[in-house]
């Protein structure tokens, strides 16, 4: 399964060499983003509820004690992994909506930005879109946030009735 960080199932190809020449930080990066990879990987598969620790720790190619030296626990891994996709989606979004011209074509121009990005990444976007509802009210709220930080749902005020918005959601 292709992810933004590459094919799930290479990723034990990506395991770097033991011993004391690695850095700790160099060491971690890579640890976080084979996590990252498996995580959309096993999600998309299984789903959220199914997917276990167990799960994500063979497929990435660490150990048990490795995750827990990066997450407290497997819905702080998805959490981290939603945040990774979509920062950058972010700031693509935001950058090719800034270079249109102000109006209706500047609007036309993030959504079909954001929509490239959907359509490059179905994985991605399935962990994203529909299995982040079933990791709870905090990630739920993230996936709101996610709509927000563009600034569609916070422009216009009918959005700000939209559900995800209301108390029930805070």
């Amino acid at each position: 399964m292709r992810t933004p960080w590459g094919d799930a199932t290479a990723l034990r190809e990506r395991m770097m060499r033991p011993g004391r020449g690695m850095p700790r930080a160099e060491a971690e990066r890579n640890h976080r983003e084979r996590l990252f990879a498996a995580t959309v990987a096993i999600v998309v598969e299984k789903g959220y509820d199914a997917t276990r620790v167990a799960d994500l720790v063979k497929l990435a190619g660490i150990s048990r004690s490795a995750f827990y030296r990066q997450f407290a626990d497997k819905k702080e891994c998805f959490l981290a992994t939603a945040e990774q996709l979509v920062q950058p989606t972010i700031e693509v979004v935001l950058r090719r909506a800034q270079e249109a011209p102000p109006g209706e074509e500047r609007m036309r121009e993030a959504v079909e930005a954001f929509l490239r990005l959907v359509v490059s990444q179905p994985a991605a976007s399935r962990m994203c879109f529909v299995e982040i509802y079933a990791a709870g009210p905090e990630a739920a709220r993230s996936a709101c946030s996610i709509t927000a930080r563009v600034g569609w749902i916070s422009s216009s005020a009918a959005a700000r009735k939209h559900s995800c918005l209301s108390a029930n959601w805070r």
